[in-house]
């Protein structure tokens, strides 16, 4: 008797069931808890996120087999923490959350992604968006790699040590190379400390601005998730480029990934030379990722006698992504002064097609003509930075008393008519009547 075969429909089905048993555990686990949770919001925002997938599931139309094992994934990594955590009594479960607070944030900021993902992407008979670096199942096997790295930071192994304060901490491999080598090769790499520009411009962000792109857009989702990604946001001069890409890097070091940045300045020569560029990302990453052919390339140039040439740091870059994800964010392409150096570098990263590879960058309007531009998911800030720049002017006007009280939206309309668009004169607008007002 020939014994019989699962059919495609039946595995389709025990996929569905599985999904669907591991999200409604684990939010079974998560009210037993709710006394609990509802004074730890992390915990609390994972158990509303749960109840929005199991929603999310049952309106599933398209890829339903493949996004059902991506329910599953989040349904058991979030059972285990819940299970972990109401094995423990109430002391050592606060001991153990608390010291949990930053792979939380991390695990709710990558579900948050996963809902909106699959409710965008899952919930139409035929898939109408053409994916531009990848399609639906590529991006759910690294949104499934991005979940299934919290299983050990979740285990009841971890949770219970947590609990009695024996706070593992994860060594780098970085920091294999000792600490007199790490200082001779970041004098070797000559890196520009771009800490600096990151911080100028994460001091002018608004709390309520960007979310049109962090939260809302696809395609920036899209760059998170799918494999050899290319997003390039551009606008005028002046548009808030640069503070949106503090924003974005935030965003990227709060998902717990490996990530560098460079910001071009025409300000400052420095940050004009391409060389530097490479320099300063080689440097960045070398701190997060343990990359052995490093080692081998300052042994090669006579420890630090000799410089890495371009090409040499690129071949660097891509060792890296062999190791693990890296994410680049390049701000102001149209600052550098090495213009057809930057496009041939640019062009080299992504020539080697690095699946773990994730780049991003920024410039004005003109730059996008280059042809390297026809890689990249192109975003313009031009529709959304007006909601942006009115969000910013009705709070600063919303602090401000004497006689602009009296006429704020007569000043807001000015602001954003003569603004056109362009962020930083608005900023500088704004200050002068901050003084004005004051005095």
């Amino acid at each position: 008797m020939t014994p019989s075969h699962p059919s495609p429909h039946s595995k389709a089905s025990k996929a569905i069931d599985n999904a669907a048993n591991a999200l409604d555990t684990a939010l079974g686990i998560l009210k037993t808890l709710s006394d609990f949770t509802a004074d730890v919001p992390y915990l609390n925002i994972v158990t509303g996120i749960v109840k929005s997938l199991i929603d999310i599931r049952e309106a599933v139309k398209s890829n339903k087999e493949r996004a059902s094992v991506l329910f599953d994934k989040i349904g058991t990594i979030t059972e285990t923490i819940a299970a972990g955590l109401l094995g423990l009594d109430s002391t050592q479960r606060a001991v153990a959350v608390d010291a949990l607070k930053g792979d939380l944030e991390k695990y709710n900021s990558v579900l948050v992604d996963a809902t909106h993902i699959l409710e965008e992407w899952t919930s139409h008979s035929i898939i109408e968006r053409v994916f531009k670096h990848g399609d639906f199942n590529g991006i759910a096997d690294n949104l499934e790699r991005k979940i299934e790295s919290f299983r050990d930071a979740f285990s009841v192994a971890r949770l219970t040590a947590l609990s009695q304060g024996q706070h593992m901490t994860n060594t780098m491999l970085a920091m294999l190379v000792d600490t007199d080598t790490r200082t001779k090769m970041e004098k070797w790499l000559k890196h520009v400390d771009v800490g600096v520009s990151y911080q100028d411009a994460s001091n002018k962000k608004h709390p309520e601005t960007g979310k049109w792109l962090l939260e809302n857009s696809l395609e920036f989702k899209e760059w998170i998730y799918a494999p050899s990604s290319f997003l390039w946001l551009y606008g005028m001069s002046g548009s808030g480029k640069t503070v949106l890409s503090a924003m974005i890097i935030d965003k990227i070091r709060n998902i717990g990934v490996s990530y560098a940045f460079f910001y071009f300045d025409i300000n400052h020569p420095e940050q004009q030379r391409v060389n530097n560029l490479l320099c300063s990302l080689v440097h960045q990453l070398s701190i997060q990722v343990f990359c052995p052919a490093l080692s081998k390339l300052w042994e090669t140039c006579q420890k630090g006698e000799f410089l890495p040439s371009n090409t040499d740091l690129l071949r660097i870059l891509e060792d890296f992504c062999v190791h693990e994800e890296i994410y680049l964010l390049v701000d102001a392409l149209d600052e550098c002064s090495e213009q057809n150096m930057l496009l041939g570098v640019l062009a080299s990263i992504l020539k080697a097609n690095l699946p773990n590879m994730h780049l991003v960058v920024t410039s004005r309007t003109e730059v996008t003509h280059f042809e390297i531009a026809k890689e990249a998911v192109l975003l313009s800030l031009e529709d959304s930075v007006h909601s942006d720049i009115e969000l910013y002017v009705r709070d600063q006007l919303s602090k401000m008393g004497g006689y602009i009280s009296k006429t704020k939206d007569t000043i807001r309309q000015e602001l954003l008519e003569k603004g056109d668009g362009m962020f930083r004169l608005v900023a500088l607008q704004l200050e002068a009547l901050q003084k004005e007002w004051q005095y």
